[in-house]
């Protein structure tokens, strides 16, 4: 169990040959809870055929098989990598197994060349248990920027239940899901549910010639429920309903800066739409900043 307070783990790596995996570029745990901390500039790097394919080479900043809980934080230019023929790696900042909890905190620059650029949350692969998607994930009050991936350039999650309020995932790219891509997670059919309130996810990029949406995807195999209200969604895929208050427009986004708060954040242009259309459902005392 890693407990996380006031610290910074930074350029740190790991690697695995031949038929190993490299989890965890800045740290590895079971549980971890991070605050006031910045996790930033390590790398997860795979090179060989990896024998075992329910075991992913992820994590490039943080690796959690358990719970993880983030506060006031930010986790940056992380990246983990694949290089093997047909092998991905999860996760580029963030991979973890179990409940996630993010609060305050900014998930910026950081790359996976498979799911995840900021953030994979992926069930566990064993082969002799079936598989079952994790729940319970809620994002509050963070941003999420300048991440990369081949899916969910932002956020890349097979959890069934997930919550964002108040938060911002803005310049992402992915060649699949520029911003949140929900995939398919164990193996059954489950219901998705995507609960928005007071959230901006636009401004994100994919390919030109897209088969999903740059902003909000998901895998087609997939029924998923969104609810919430008071967002501004750039672009989503033509199968997702979105709640009827939504705001399709530019929301004039600053670059990345600090703006005052723990962490840097992306303000609100003088023009922006979305100023004074949010809510705060959440019962936050302040934004971000």
């Amino acid at each position: 169990h890693l407990y996380l307070t006031d610290s910074t783990i930074s350029d740190s790596s790991v690697t695995a040959v031949g038929e190993g995996v490299a989890t965890g570029g800045g740290a590895w745990a079971y549980t971890a809870t991070v605050v006031r901390s910045t996790i930033s500039g390590n790398r997860a790097t795979a090179s060989g055929q990896i024998a075992y394919p329910f075991y992913q080479t992820s994590g490039g900043g943080l690796y959690a098989s358990g719970s993880v809980t983030l506060i006031d934080s930010t986790i940056s230019g992380n990246a983990v990598e694949a290089t093997a023929a047909g092998h991905d790696a999860n996760g580029g900042g963030l991979m973890v197994h179990g409940r996630l909890a993010i609060s305050g905190s900014t998930i910026a620059d950081n790359s996976a060349d498979g799911a995840g650029g900021g953030l994979f949350v992926g069930s566990v692969r064993y082969p002799q248990t079936p598989r079952r998607p994790p729940t319970g994930q809620t994002i509050a009050n963070s941003t999420f920027t300048g991440n990369s991936a081949r899916v969910g350039g932002a956020i890349a999650t097979e959890s069934i239940e997930t919550t964002l309020t108040n938060s911002t995932l803005a310049f992402n790219d992915a060649t699949i899901g520029g911003a949140l891509m929900i995939v398919q997670g164990g193996t059954a059919n489950y219901d998705y549910a995507l609960d928005l309130d007071s959230t901006i996810i636009a401004g994100n990029t994919t390919d030109t010639n897209p088969t999903h949406a740059a902003d909000l995807a998901t895998d087609p195999r997939i029924t998923l429920t969104v609810t919430g209200a008071n967002n501004l969604i750039g672009a989503a895929d033509a199968g997702i309903a979105l709640p009827p208050d939504t705001l399709h427009d530019d929301p004039q986004l600053l670059p990345l800066a600090w703006n005052g708060g723990p962490t840097p954040t992306l303000a609100l242009g003088a023009g922006s739409p979305a100023i004074d259309t949010g809510n705060d459902v959440a019962a936050l005392a302040t934004d971000q900043r």
